[in-house]
């Protein structure tokens, strides 16, 4: 009987504990009860506050990098005229012609355009020459930044921003460039906040 009992019990509590459990007595020959569907709720919830805050994993990046060379940067290795010299019986050379020409328009243009929900800074540096070559000229600015595309927060559609540097070639010099590939190059560095 004990055993009966404890077993009883036991059940009687597993019941209590379960969820969804529950009854309705009917005392007459006809009737109706309702049963009760049970679920569990989760408020609705969204990563606005971690993205405003920058929060790891919220921040998407999309920069496109462009440049364009306008103006004419040429080089002309020269030219050497030979002429026979009577007091040496040999040929003297004499070189003519020599040198870098650079347009008036010379420039190299640097754009970004942003399609990231963060700002972007970019930065260029001076131009580095290859080698026996030495570039001159100056920047209407080296440093900006682009804005962040998501401009209508949540609420609405972005659009993507833009900003952009020019440096401004006004001399080439230097004999150590062979005409093969570039007189030099620019880095730019971009950095996400």
């Amino acid at each position: 009987m004990k055993k009966f009992l404890c077993l009883a019990l036991c059940a009687a509590m597993l019941l209590a504990l379960a969820v969804g459990v529950g009854a309705q007595e009917i005392t007459s020959s006809t009737g109706s009860g309702n049963v009760e569907i049970q679920a569990s709720y989760t408020a609705k919830s969204d990563n606005k506050a971690d993205i405003e805050a920058g929060a790891e994993g919220t921040k998407v990046y999309y920069l496109t990098l462009n440049w364009e060379q306008t103006g004419s940067i040429s080089y002309n290795a020269g030219k050497t005229t030979y002429s026979w010299n009577q007091k040496t019986l040999s040929y003297d050379g004499q070189e003519s012609g020599k040198g870098w020409s650079v347009g008036s328009d010379a420039k190299i243009v640097i754009s970004a355009v942003n399609r990231s929900n963060r700002d972007m800074d970019i930065a260029c540096g001076n131009p580095v020459a290859v080698s026996g070559v030495t570039i001159s000229g100056k920047y209407d600015h080296n440093a900006f930044t682009v804005a962040s595309a998501a401009i209508n927060g949540f609420d609405g559609i972005g659009k993507e921003q833009s900003g952009s540097a020019t440096y401004v070639i006004s001399g080439v010099s230097g004999d150590g460039w062979n005409g093969e590939g570039g007189i030099g190059t620019i880095t730019v560095t971009i950095t996400g906040k």
